[in-house]
């Protein structure tokens, strides 16, 4: 997918996992999360901040020959300099931040995102000691899949440069003497944001608060490509490990419940919702959003929880009926496929097997309220649209397919894929392919 879908994902709740996008449910989760991003433009590091990084500077330059852009003194030097008026001196993040790397010691390395043998073994380390996995989930395919893989198209060798301009996924790694000590994990969207996947470090190394430390890192890296926004995944106010996210200023949150274009508001004001939310909801919210009534949602499961942010069964099919089309795969006799008057079919020879293949018939379009067929396909489409709401629904064409021999028995299998494709002539993803969301029945 474009990452600038991706982008505006983002600001519905969406996160991902390799290539697997999901949103929580906050109807029924034990712990709220929301989507937060921070002011990076406007960051100012806290008392804690300082001292993690002054602390990691000590550490790491301690030893080493540092010297500073202004001049040739080494960073033992600068400690020991106790002029009048130095300590009071306003502390500099920017550069104070990038110091340590200045060092003959410790370097962050652009890194695409492959997995190597040096990267497994710190992710076996850190997920069995720090996270108590069971070792025999932590499989090079888990971590191919969960920090390797993702949705975007982009060339394999990365710089930052190409970052800025082009976007996608990549690895910086945390070098100490040579040795890789940590692993973050980013994507970076152009022109909004950088986002924060996941961070491994060596546990023999938790003395340097490493992951403190690559918070603020990453930080001074959204600002150096000249973002505004640092999105570091869902605050949890409720669980102590989550709340630090909190602590880096001036952060926004997304209200679960805004369900067009997203809505976001200061942490600090979402502090009374937090407390109002254990009286009335599981989450907080400061719109004044109210539940679909009875009876609207009968047809579907999920849309009767009210999922908070999630339209109701009789919005998602107004916007359904809106949409300019879909696409329709079915049995053909003939065994002929036509993609689109204006498409080769050779461009998919690669997207489905050749079993499937033969039984596919042409493509149809149609608004929603003549699809023909299991009206449990209908209402699991309509999920999709009251998840991704009227803003981002027609960004995407909807594909299913019927096998010959399951005709018969009214079943189906894949009721539905979000496939390659159509986007309204207001909107302008450039190369957007194919996108894959598997349900199974």
């Amino acid at each position: 997918m474009p990452i600038q879908l991706y982008g505006e994902l983002l600001d519905k709740g969406f996160r991902r996992s390799g290539t697997f996008l999901y949103r929580p449910d906050l109807a029924n989760s034990c712990c709220p999360q929301y989507t937060i991003r921070l002011h990076a433009d406007e960051f100012k590091p806290s008392k804690e901040a300082k001292k993690v990084i002054k602390n990691f500077n000590k550490h790491i330059c301690s030893n080493s020959n540092v010297k500073t852009e202004n001049n040739d003194n080494t960073i033992e030097e600068l400690k020991k300099r106790k002029t009048k008026g130095s300590d009071n001196k306003p502390f500099d993040f920017d550069e104070a931040i990038k110091l340590s790397e200045k060092s003959d010691q410790f370097e962050i390395r652009l890194l695409d995102p492959k997995i190597t043998e040096e990267k497994f073994q710190l992710y076996k380390k850190y997920q069995q000691l720090i996270h108590k996995d069971d070792p025999e989930s932590v499989t090079r395919g888990s971590f191919k899949r969960f920090l390797c893989s993702n949705p975007f198209h982009q060339k394999s060798h990365i710089s930052y440069e190409r970052l800025k301009t082009e976007g996608g996924h990549f690895h910086q790694g945390y070098y100490l003497d040579g040795k890789l000590i940590a692993l973050a994990v980013l994507d970076s969207l152009p022109g909004k944001c950088l986002s924060s996947v996941y961070f491994m470090y060596d546990p023999d190394y938790t003395h340097l608060d490493l992951g403190k430390l690559s918070a603020l890192k990453e930080i001074a890296l959204t600002r150096e490509l000249g973002y505004k926004y640092y999105y570091l995944g869902y605050y949890i106010h409720t669980c102590i490990k989550m709340r630090y996210k909190g602590n880096y200023k001036p952060s926004d949150l997304l209200d679960p419940t805004s369900t067009s274009k997203p809505v976001w508001y200061p942490l600090e004001q979402f502090q009374d919702a937090f407390e109002k939310s254990n009286l009335k909801n599981k989450y907080a919210t400061i719109l004044n959003w109210k539940c679909a009534k009875d009876g609207d949602t009968s047809d579907s499961e999920y849309l009767s929880q009210h999922v908070p942010g999630v339209l109701s069964y009789k919005e998602a099919e107004k916007v359904a009926n809106n949409l300019n089309g879909y696409y329709l795969l079915e049995p053909d006799d003939n065994g002929t496929v036509s993609i689109s008057e204006d498409e080769e079919e050779d461009e998919y020879t690669d997207e489905f097997d050749d079993v499937y293949r033969p039984k596919l018939r042409k493509i149809h379009f149609g608004p929603f309220s003549h699809i023909p067929g299991n009206k449990v396909f209908k209402t699991m489409f309509l999920e999709l649209i009251a998840t991704l709401g009227p803003e981002l629904a027609p960004c995407f064409g909807v594909v299913y397919w019927i096998y010959n021999h399951l005709l018969c028995s009214n079943y189906i299998i894949n009721l539905f894929q979000v496939l390659k494709s159509y986007i309204e002539k207001t909107r302008d993803f450039s190369g957007f392919e194919t996108t894959w969301l598997r349900l199974w029945h």
